[in-house]
């Protein structure tokens, strides 16, 4: 796994977020699912163009996925939710709702994908919602 990889979620991550409604076009990292003879193949593209020209080429690709970074999760998660590096199991992404009872946790390889866990389980129970 490469720096890349491990500032992400992923793939199957960025696509459950995708399908809850997290904004795509935005300047940024990406999940890029092309096709060709060998069949499907999956890479992460770093962003640097802005311009139409760049999204024009970007929809021509089988799949086009944003993959945000820890910080673009981090940045979307409520002040509540807590994360910690455990040296021996990875992640944890944790939050609690004291009137619900509720204390929902994650541990993950990778920060990003701790983050993205708990920002789908923040958007499926209603907590947060996505804005366009």
């Amino acid at each position: 796994m490469d720096w890349l990889e491990k500032e992400v979620p992923s793939l199957e991550l960025c696509r459950k977020l995708k399908d809850l409604g997290f904004p795509q076009e935005f300047p940024g990292i990406y999940w890029i699912v092309c096709h060709d003879e060998d069949g499907d193949k999956v890479q992460l593209l770093l962003e640097r163009e802005r311009d139409k020209k760049f999204w024009k080429m970007l929809k021509s690709y089988r799949e086009v996925l944003k993959a945000p970074t820890c910080r673009e999760l981090g940045e979307r998660l409520p002040h509540d939710v807590d994360h910690f590096k455990d040296f021996k199991e990875g992640w944890l992404c944790e939050f609690g709702d004291k009137e619900k009872g509720i204390v929902q946790s994650y541990w993950e390889d990778t920060e990003a994908n701790a983050r993205a866990k708990m920002l789908i389980f923040l958007v499926e129970d209603g907590y947060i919602k996505f804005s366009k």
